[in-house]
């Protein structure tokens, strides 16, 4: 691991989760709002999972390193990472793991999970385009669905539900969440050699390469994002069941989170499909307000 990352001596578990907290709060953006809608050992819990994530990803995203020294750093954070979860020896890997480690234990989160994460991560490092819808939906199952089905698992379910029936809706939600990010980053994706919408679907609406690499917002375009965007809204109208499942202590945050990112697809809407001149976010306010309100909702369950 990067000098810079490892921790001579080990943290205890209590500055691990520290460590986690500083970390969300320089780097969760519009997850770091939703977070503020939790009691504060959830938020405490969630920041946790999220240094994980954005650890994964920050490997896979080092403009600094060739393809193949990231995608060897990623096979090292597996292995790193497997050690942890299974002998406890983590205290000497990464300022992250001994927290981590505890909160997989303590919420009982499945191991392949976290190992589909970082396999979403290696997908990133290949140049290419998505040819099918389900090759989409695997995708983000990697690198959404299953950060989902972790949280489900922080949030904890009423009692009359299995995981097993909510970890679809997860994916759901994963689904929505990514593909409001994909639109949202078309042309930056693309200017990086990668597209993730099917090409069936660029096929189908006339879109080429062209449209995303020089910003072209015409009437093929704006077809090819209004079906879409039509749906990711599908699928944030699945993601509603979960708030039949999960425990009262989720549903803030969860809520939280469909409405920013549901906001970011309202925004594409308004700014008709125009995701190149400007990126498409919503303001701190309106973050702010959406946490507030969240947090306002739960005070009074």
């Amino acid at each position: 691991m990067p000098a810079d990352q490892v921790t001579p001596p080990p943290l205890t578990l209590e500055q691990s989760a520290r460590y986690c907290q500083q970390l969300t709060r320089r780097r969760a953006g519009n997850f770091y709002f939703a977070f503020l809608t939790l009691p504060k050992p959830d938020r405490r819990d969630m920041s946790i999972l999220y240094a994980f994530m954005r650890h994964c990803d920050d490997i896979g995203d080092d403009p600094d390193k060739t393809i193949e020294a990231r995608r060897t750093e990623l096979e090292q954070w597996r292995t790193v990472t497997n050690a942890a979860l299974a002998q406890g020896d983590k205290l000497e890997f990464h300022s992250l793991l001994p927290a981590f480690v505890d909160l997989v234990e303590r919420k009982a989160i499945p191991h392949e999970f976290l190992q589909a994460v970082i396999t979403g991560v290696e997908r990133d490092l290949h140049e290419g385009s998505v040819q099918t819808f389900e090759e989409l939906e695997d995708y983000c199952y990697h690198v959404a669905g299953v950060v989902g089905r972790c949280c489900v698992h922080v949030w904890g379910l009423n009692p009359n539900s299995r995981f097993e029936d909510v970890y679809p809706l997860a994916d759901s939600c994963g689904l929505a969440f990514q593909l409001t990010n994909i639109l949202r980053d078309l042309q930056e994706d693309s200017l990086l050699g990668r597209c993730y919408l099917p090409q069936g679907d660029l096929d189908d609406h006339q879109v080429t390469r062209t449209h995303l690499l020089e910003g072209l917002n015409d009437p093929l375009f704006q077809s090819l994002m209004k079906f879409e965007v039509a749906r990711a809204r599908e699928y944030y109208a699945q993601a509603q069941a979960l708030f039949d499942h999960i425990s009262p202590t989720g549903k803030p945050v969860l809520g939280a989170m469909i409405k920013i990112y549901g906001g970011i697809l309202d925004e594409i809407e308004r700014r008709h499909y125009d995701v190149f001149t400007k990126r498409v976010s919503l303001s701190y306010p309106r973050k702010v307000s959406i946490a507030l309100g969240a947090m306002l909702r739960r005070s009074k369950s």
